[in-house]
C-alpha cells in the first residue's frame, strides 16, 4: 500500500472509527487515482482552470481560435510530421529490414514492430509444423502408415494370434534382411521384446513360408523356438495343396556311450500347445495385453519351471528321453561270441 492510500485509510478510519470493506477499498483506491489525473491537468495559474497544451495559450490562459486559425495549426502540424518521416527515410539508422522505418528503442513503435518480428517467427515456426505434418501425413508420411496385414490359412495346431504377432514383428519391428536372410526372396524383421528376448520373422515371397524364430533363455536349451507356416505351391498333381504348421525346439541328446547330453536334437511338433518351451509371451505381444490371465500366468509358470529343471538337470534330461524315446537298452549286444556269430556256426 503507498503513502497517499494509506492517508486516505487512516482518514476513513478516523472519520467512521472502522476500517473500510472491499466496495469502500475500490471506491478509495478510485478516488486517489482521480487526484493523480488532476496533478497532471495544466491548469491556469490564475484562476486554476483547465488549459489545453495543444492549444494557443495567452496570459495562462487558452485563446479562441478562429476556423482558419485552427485550420493553419492542423496543416502545420501535419508538414511537420512529413518532414520528420522523410528524416528517418533518408537516415539508414532509422531504417528497418526491407525498406521499413525503423524506431528507437523504448518507443511503442519499436515494441509493435518486435511483436511482429515474433509473429513472423511463429508463423514460420507453423509452416514447418505444417510441413512436418505434410511429411508425416501426406505421400512421404503414407509408406510409415500404411501397414502389412498377414493373413495364412486357418488350420489346425496354428495357434490363433500367429497371424497378429507376424503383422506385428513386421510393421512395429526393424528389417534385418541383409543381416539375418539365408536366401533369395526372403526378407526378414526383428522385434526386440526386452534385452533377453526378441522375435524373427522370416518370409519367403516366392513360396508364401513363414518362420517366426522367438529367443528366450527360459526356452528349452536357452536355444530359439522355431514356428513354421508352409503352403506347398500348386502343381498338377495337386492343385490346390493344402497348408502345414509345425513347431520345433531343442531337446537333450546323448552324444557319447559315457552319457554325456547336449541341446543339438530336435523336437518336432504340430501344435505350440505340445512345446516345453512356454510361448505365452508371443501371444500377449501379438494380442496387446498388458497382462495374461490366471490360467495364462499358472501355465506359463509351471513350463518355465519345467524348462528350468529340464536345463540344468542331467536326470531330468534322462528321464525326459526316456519318456519319449522308451528306456535304453542296458548293454549292447555281444557280437563276439554267441548270438549271432553262434547262430552262423563260428
Amino acid at each position: 500500500m503507498n503513502k497517499a492510500l494509506q492517508i486516505l485509510v487512516s482518514s476513513f478510519i478516523k472519520n467512521t472509527g472502522r476500517k473500510p470493506n472491499n466496495l469502500e477499498m475500490i471506491l478509495l483506491k478510485q478516488k486517489l487515482m482521480n487526484q493523480a489525473i488532476d496533478e497532471r491537468k495544466v491548469v491556469s495559474m490564475i484562476d486554476r482552470s483547465p488549459v489545453n497544451p495543444n492549444k494557443p495559450i495567452m496570459g495562462g490562459k487558452n485563446i479562441e481560435e478562429t476556423e482558419d486559425q485552427i485550420r493553419q495549426r492542423f496543416i502545420k502540424r501535419n508538414k511537420e510530421g512529413i518532414e520528420s518521416l522523410k528524416k528517418k527515410m533518408e537516415d539508414p539508422e532509422n531504417k528497418a529490414d526491407g525498406g521499413r522505418i525503423g524506431y528507437k528503442k523504448g518507443s511503442i513503435d519499436l515494441a509493435r514492430r518486435g511483436f511482429l518480428k515474433a509473429a513472423a517467427g511463429v508463423g514460420a515456426g507453423i509452416g514447418a509444423l505444417k510441413m512436418g505434418a505434410l511429411k508425416l501425413f501426406g505421400k512421404e508420411g503414407a509408406k510409415q502408415v500404411t501397414k502389412n496385414i498377414i493373413k495364412t490359412d486357418a488350420i489346425p495346431g496354428k495357434p490363433e494370434w500367429f497371424d497378429a504377432l507376424v503383422t506385428k514383428v513386421i510393421n512395429e519391428g526393424t528389417d534385418v534382411t541383409k543381416k539375418f536372410a539365408t536366401q533369395e526372396r526372403e526378407i526378414v524383421h526383428k522385434l526386440d521384446i526386452d534385452k533377453f528376448e526378441d522375435v524373427i520373422v522370416y518370409r519367403n515371397t516366392d513360396t508364401g513360408e513363414i518362420r517366426v524364430s522367438y529367443s528366450s533363455p527360459t526356452n528349452v536349451g536357452e536355444e530359439s523356438v522355431d514356428l513354421v507356416y508352409k503352403k506347398p505351391l500348386p502343381d498338377e498333381g495337386d492343385p490346390r495343396p493344402s497348408a502345414e504348421f509345425y513347431a520345433v525346439e531343442t531337446e537333450p541328446r546323448v552324444v557319447n556311450p559315457d552319457g554325456d547330453m547336449e541341446f543339438d536334437g530336435e523336437n518336432l511338433v504340430n501344435s505350440v500347445d505340445e512345446l516345453m518351451s512356454d510361448t505365452n509371451r508371443l501371444k500377449i505381444i501379438a494380442k496387446g495385453d498388458n497382462k495374461p490371465t490366471l490360467k495364462e500366468f499358472v501355465q506359463s509358470k509351471n513350463k518355465k519351471n519345467a524348462v528350468k529343471r529340464l536345463n540344468e538337470n542331467p536326470v531330468e534330461q534322462a528321464e525326459y528321453l526316456e519318456t519319449k524315446y522308451g528306456p535304453a537298452p542296458d548293454k549292447e549286444p555281444d557280437f563276439a561270441s554267441g548270438g549271432i556269430a553262434r547262430l552262423l556256426g563260428e
